[in-house]
């Protein structure tokens, strides 16, 4: 069982060093500029400097240089409309009541190869998401999913081929696997930002129709249930780079509503070679009450932000609110699970995600977890939103917040914590 360790020296040298005893926690912050976007209504204007958000994802590849960490951004800078007033103190998009404000509508999602260092990071490359044409991929909502609007508050067309991507990995020929929360989807892309493929739940390829890449609805259907903005956030791929594990960041709001009152995650386990899911399992997040930290979260704010595959059947999940981060082992049982069962099934009543499965006779066994790490007694420090999780090795991972590109002023913070024993490099 992997345990934090509690150390009492001081100072980030021992960032990368394998096995020597390093502080609980240790963090640097830095951000990349993007650019300034002044928001107009006609009558009323406001200018926000942003930064990159690269903190939705990363990875570090076993065998890479120790300094070496891949990251990756979401969609792009992009205000809710409920929210506009609050950031910049008008909604720009009125009448409107739903949908997302994109300042920069043309945004490439885009991976970052960074060096990390003690105290800062030093980028390496920039590999901005291509579709097969060559052209930056947008991360404009695909149809189907929700409003789009610019800086001015008018529409912008839905984008069949866009792409909110949240997790990432490297596989040992160069090309990157990323997850998506719109569809929710599972893509390959090539070592240049090329996107191969694009795997989404069986139904989904028909609405998009005129994505210049292959689209293949191989997941099971039943994930097309996923709450809005809640797909998949978080990707793992075994050591021999066989398998990708991700799951959904919420439960599916199947039915409506449910998403906000059930704990059930389900987690897909998919053959990377042949594209095609070969297990789902479930698990069941934490209370929201067990994340109050300062304040009491709502039921529905909890998330699953990242997976670490430490080894062929072992997982690190981090459960997350906007304010406070957790770390859990997952062992996974040999088999398929519950893939394939009625509970995949759309037109299952009741859903496995209005089942209590701590209840005895639960048709379902949710998978055991085992605590690692919780920000309030092991870093207390830690900033908020945290949504990326790099194994470096030797005990050490990487985390990294989310800080939206700077809409409401947020930073980014590179934190190092050390976990021993580890059962794997």
């Amino acid at each position: 069982m992997l345990r934090t360790l509690v150390a009492g020296l001081a100072g980030i040298s021992c960032v990368f060093a394998a096995g020597e005893d390093c502080p609980a926690c240790a963090s640097f912050t830095q951000d990349i500029p993007l650019q300034s976007i002044t928001f107009s209504n006609g009558t009323i204007s406001k200018t926000i400097t942003l930064t990159v958000g690269l903190g939705s994802g990363a990875f570090h590849r076993r065998g890479d240089n120790p300094h070496t960490v891949y990251t990756i951004t979401d969609r792009g800078p992009n205000i809710d409309i409920g929210d506009a007033v609050k950031i910049i103190g008008f909604n720009p998009a009125a009448p409107a009541t739903a949908g997302k404000i994109f300042p920069i509508p043309g945004f490439a999602p885009t991976i970052f190869k960074l060096r990390v260092g003690n105290d800062g990071f030093t980028v390496l490359d920039t590999i901005p998401l291509r579709n097969r044409s060559g052209d930056p991929i947008t991360g404009l909502p695909n149809p189907g999913t929700e409003n789009a609007f610019n800086a001015a508050g008018a529409p912008l067309p839905l984008d069949p081929e866009g792409l909110d991507t949240e997790g990432l990995v490297r596989l040992g020929d160069g090309s990157f696997w990323t997850c998506d929360e719109y569809s929710p989807s599972l893509v390959h892309v090539g070592a240049k930002g090329r996107v191969r493929r694009r795997l989404v739940p069986a139904g989904i390829e028909a609405q998009l129709v005129g994505a210049d890449y292959p689209v293949d609805g191989v997941l099971p259907a039943i994930y097309s249930k996923r709450r809005l903005n809640r797909g998949f956030e978080g990707i793992a791929v075994s050591p021999d780079n066989r398998f990708l594990f991700t799951c959904v960041q919420s439960p599916l709001d199947h039915p409506a509503g449910t998403s906000k009152t059930s704990r059930v995650i389900r987690l897909l386990k998919v053959d990377a070679e042949r594209r095609q899911p070969v297990g789902e399992f479930v698990f069941l997040h934490d209370s929201h009450e067990t994340f109050a930290f300062g304040d009491v979260p709502k039921a529905g704010d909890v998330k699953i932000s990242e997976l670490v595959a430490l080894d062929r059947n072992t997982l690190l999940v981090l459960e997350r609110t906007d304010r406070m981060a957790k770390l859990y082992r997952i062992d996974l049982p040999a088999g398929a699970g519950i893939l394939g069962s009625a509970f995949d099934n759309v037109a299952t009543s009741p859903t496995l995600e209005q089942l209590d499965l701590t209840a005895i006779g639960a048709p379902v066994i949710p998978l055991t977890k085992t605590l690692l790490f919780d920000q309030r007694t092991d870093c207390p420090t830690l900033v908020g939103k945290i949504e990326s999780v790099a194994q470096l090795g030797g005990g050490h991972f990487l985390l990294i917040n989310d800080n939206d590109f700077a809409i409401d002023g947020a930073i980014t913070q590179f934190t190092r914590i050390f976990l021993v024993p580890s059962n794997s490099n």
